[in-house]
């Protein structure tokens, strides 16, 4: 029996099939330079590789001036245990829903 893709993960999967960009809203105050990447940057986090994600799998985007920091989440992120959809102001959006983030930093997201 086939399980259902979460609808963030279903939307990351089908674009990396596609080799369109995944859809990632920038909004860096006090820079003149917006966030950049493209198909190729979006990777499986485990094996680092170009592929269609499996459901529940780590995705890592790879660009440039995706934040100011770098920071991962930590316990005191956590709410419920579930991972936080915004680190230090930082967020990612796939088809208009929030991912869950797990690190971010100035060249790359991984949720």
């Amino acid at each position: 029996m086939k399980r259902a893709l979460s609808p963030w993960l279903a939307a990351i999967a089908a674009m990396a099939a596609l080799a369109m960009p995944a859809p990632v809203r920038g909004d860096i105050t006090g820079s003149s330079t917006a966030p950049a990447y493209n198909a190729a940057g979006l990777v499986q986090a485990a094996a680092e590789i170009v592929e269609p994600l499996a459901p529940n799998t780590l995705a890592t985007l790879y660009g440039t001036n995706l934040s100011f920091e770098t920071h991962a989440a930590g316990v005191s992120d956590l709410s419920g245990g579930n991972l936080p959809i915004v680190l230090e102001g930082v967020s990612v959006f796939v088809n208009f829903l929030p991912v869950p983030m797990l690190l971010f930093h100035p060249r790359r997201l991984t949720s």
